[in-house]
C-alpha cells in the first residue's frame, strides 16, 4: 500500500520540478562566479553544483519511474497545455550544470575535457532547438494555445535557445580559437560582454586579412552599450514585477498556495544578477558591483524561503496530487467549449486561462489513450 501511495504521488511529479533544479544551479553559479569574492562561498558553490547534479539525476530517474510504473504518459504530458510548457526546464536545468562545470574547470583544460565541453554545447543546442519546436507545436495545436489562454509560461520553450549564448560564454574559454569561433553566437547581456572579451583571441581564426587594431575595442564598446540598454529594460520589468508581487502579497496572501512556478522568483533573477556584475566589471564600477552583491544576498534568502515552501507543499499534498498545480485540468481540455449565443449565431468562446478553475477528475483512461 505504501508503494502504491508513493507511485500515486510520483504520477503527479511533473516536469515543473526541474524549475527547482534550475534555481539551485543558478545560486551555485552565482557563488562560483565570485560576485562576492570569498573562498568559503566559492566552496559552497562547488558543493551546491555537486548537489544539483545529483538532484538533476534523481529527478530524471523519478520521471522514468513516473512514465514507466504509473498511468502518466509522455503523449499526455506533451498535450497538456500547462505541463508541456515546463518540459524545457529539463534542458534549462542541464544548462546550469554545464555552466557550473565550465566555471570550475577554468581555461586550462586537457584535450579530452575540451572535447567534452564542445560536444556538450552542441548537444545542448540541438536539444534546445528540438524541445522549443515540439513544445510550441504541441501547445498551439490545441484550443488552449489560443490568445485567450496566453500566460507567462508561454515563454519557457524559447528559454533554452536564449541560454545558448550564456552556455557559449561558459564553454568558449575552454576551447581552441577555431572551435570557440564556431560556438560564439550570442544575444543577451552576459553573452554580448562575455564573448566580446573573447573576440581578440578567437577572431584571428577567421580566414580574413588582418583586422585593424581598433576592431576589438569597437566591438567591446558596442557590446557594452547594447548591454547597458538591455539591462535598463530588464531592470524596469524587474521593478514592475516586484511591485506586482508586493501587491499580491498584501491583498491575496491568505489565499495563496505554493506552486512550482514560484521558482521563477529565483532562476531568472540569477541571470540578472550575473549581468549586473558583468556590467560592473566592464565599467569598473564599485557601486554597481555592490548592487550585484546585494542581489546575490537577496536571492539566497528568497531561495531558502521558496525551498521551505516547496518542502511544506509536498508534505501537505498541495503539489504532487490530482488536480494540483500545473498538473490540473482546465475545462477546455476534454470537452467542447461552451456554446454561447451571439448576434452572428452560436460561437465557441474558450474560458480565459489561467483563470479557469482546475477540474480534478480521474484521468486513467485518458492517460492510457493519450
Amino acid at each position: 500500500m505504501t508503494t502504491t501511495r508513493a507511485l500515486a504521488r510520483v504520477e503527479h511529479m511533473t516536469c515543473a520540478w526541474f524549475t527547482s533544479c534550475m534555481s539551485l544551479g543558478g545560486i551555485s553559479n552565482l557563488l562560483l562566479s565570485r560576485i562576492i569574492d570569498r573562498d568559503p562561498l566559492h566552496r559552497i558553490g562547488i558543493a551546491l553544483l555537486i548537489l544539483n547534479m545529483l538532484y538533476f539525476v534523481a529527478l530524471l530517474l523519478l520521471q522514468v519511474v513516473r512514465f514507466t510504473f504509473t498511468p502518466a504518459r509522455v503523449g499526455y504530458t506533451l498535450s497538456h497545455p500547462i505541463e508541456c510548457l515546463f518540459v524545457p526546464t529539463i534542458v534549462l536545468a542541464a544548462a546550469t550544470i554545464l555552466n557550473g562545470l565550465a566555471a570550475v574547470a577554468g581555461r586550462e583544460v586537457g584535450s579530452g575535457v575540451r572535447t567534452a565541453f564542445q560536444v556538450a554545447f552542441w548537444v545542448y543546442f540541438a536539444a534546445a532547438l528540438v524541445v522549443s519546436v515540439v513544445c510550441y507545436t504541441s501547445v498551439w495545436a490545441r484550443a488552449e494555445g489560443s490568445m485567450h489562454h496566453m500566460n507567462p509560461a508561454w515563454v519557457l520553450p524559447v528559454f533554452p535557445l536564449m541560454l545558448c549564448g550564456s552556455v557559449a560564454v561558459a564553454v568558449v574559454p575552454t576551447q581552441t580559437e577555431q572551435s570557440a569561433l564556431n560556438i560564439a553566437i550570442s544575444f543577451t547581456i552576459i553573452c554580448l560582454l562575455g564573448l566580446a572579451q573573447e573576440m581578440q583571441r578567437i577572431l584571428p581564426a577567421l580566414p580574413l586579412p588582418s583586422l585593424p587594431a581598433s576592431t576589438y575595442e569597437t566591438l567591446f564598446i558596442s557590446a557594452l552599450a547594447a548591454s547597458i540598454l538591455l539591462w535598463a529594460v530588464a531592470a524596469w520589468f524587474y521593478l514592475v514585477t516586484l511591485a506586482a508581487i508586493a501587491a499580491a502579497l498584501l491583498t491575496e496572501r491568505r489565499n495563496m498556495q505554493f506552486i512550482l512556478a514560484w521558482w521563477a522568483a529565483v532562476f531568472p533573477i540569477t541571470g540578472f544578477a550575473t549581468a549586473t556584475n558583468a556590467i560592473a566589471d566592464a565599467l569598473d564600477s564599485s557601486s554597481i558591483k555592490i548592487l550585484a552583491q546585494i542581489m546575490v544576498v537577496v536571492l539566497a534568502v528568497v531561495f531558502v524561503a521558496i525551498a521551505a515552501a516547496h518542502i511544506h507543499a509536498v508534505a501537505t499534498a498541495v503539489i504532487m496530487a490530482e488536480g494540483k498545480d500545473e498538473d490540473r485540468l482546465i475545462d477546455t481540455m476534454h470537452r467542447d467549449a461552451e456554446k454561447v449565443p451571439s448576434a452572428e449565431g452560436e460561437r465557441e468562446t474558450p474560458p480565459t486561462y489561467p483563470n479557469t478553475p482546475a477540474v480534478s477528475v480521474f484521468r486513467l483512461e485518458r492517460k492510457l489513450t493519450a
